[in-house]
C-alpha cells in the first residue's frame, strides 16, 4: 500500500526536486498563486504580484538552494535554504510555501526533509526558521528535528542542529539528485508536447 503524505494525497502523487535556474518562472507562477494569507505567512507581511516578480526574478547567491514539491507535475510547494554568508558558514535560513490547497498535506515535512539532508551533506549545521507567532505549521515542522523555539514580538524563531554528514546521507544525495534529473527532464519533454507527466 503507497503511504499517505496528507488527507487526499499519496507519497506517490508527489515528486520533490531540485529547482533548476531556468525554472524561475515555475517559481514565480508558484508564489503568485499564494492566496494572502500564504503569502502573509511565507514573506511576514501582504504582497502583491509585482513584488512577487521582482524577488523571483533576483539572481541566486552562491548557496542557494530550491527544493520544489510537484503534485501531478504542478508545482505547489518550496523549500528554501539560504546560506547567511562567509561570516557564518556553516548557517543557513530555512523558508516554505505551499498553497492552500496543499496545506496540511505534508509537502512541508517532505520539503524540510530534503533541505535537512542537503544542509548536513554542505556542513550547514544550524538552520533557522522564523516565522509567524500564529504559523503553527512552521513551529510543528522545527520541533520534528529537535528545533529550539525562541519567541519574541510577533515572530517565533527556530533552531535546528544538524549531524555531521555520513556516507549513507552523501550517498542517499546523490541518488535523489539522480531521480530529481529524470524527472526534470520528464517534464521538460511533456511540456514540448511529449508523453503526460507520471508522477
Amino acid at each position: 500500500m503507497l503511504r499517505s503524505v496528507g488527507s487526499g494525497l499519496k507519497r506517490a502523487d508527489v515528486v520533490v526536486r531540485r529547482l533548476w535556474p531556468q525554472e524561475t518562472p515555475l517559481y514565480r507562477e508558484h508564489l503568485q498563486r499564494l492566496d494572502h494569507e500564504g503569502r502573509r505567512l511565507r514573506f511576514g507581511q501582504a504582497i502583491g504580484d509585482a513584488w512577487i516578480a521582482e524577488h523571483a526574478a533576483r539572481e541566486v547567491e552562491p548557496g542557494t538552494v530550491l527544493e520544489g514539491a510537484f503534485v501531478e507535475g504542478v508545482l505547489r510547494g518550496v523549500g528554501e535554504l539560504r546560506p547567511f554568508g562567509p561570516a557564518a558558514r556553516d548557517k543557513a535560513e530555512l523558508a516554505f510555501s505551499v498553497e492552500r490547497d496543499f496545506r496540511r498535506q505534508g509537502l512541508g515535512g517532505l520539503l524540510l526533509d530534503r533541505l535537512v539532508l542537503v544542509s548536513k551533506n554542505d556542513g550547514l549545521h544550524i538552520l533557522q526558521m522564523t516565522c509567524l507567532r500564529e504559523n503553527r505549521a512552521m513551529q510543528k515542522l522545527a520541533r520534528r528535528y529537535g528545533g529550539r523555539l525562541a519567541t519574541s514580538p510577533g515572530e517565533v524563531d527556530g533552531i535546528i542542529l544538524t549531524p555531521a554528514p555520513t556516507p549513507f546521507s552523501l550517498a542517499r544525495e546523490v541518488m535523489l539528485e539522480q531521480s530529481n534529473m529524470v524527472s526534470a527532464l520528464l517534464g521538460a519533454i511533456t511540456d514540448r508536447g511529449g508523453t503526460p507527466r507520471a508522477a
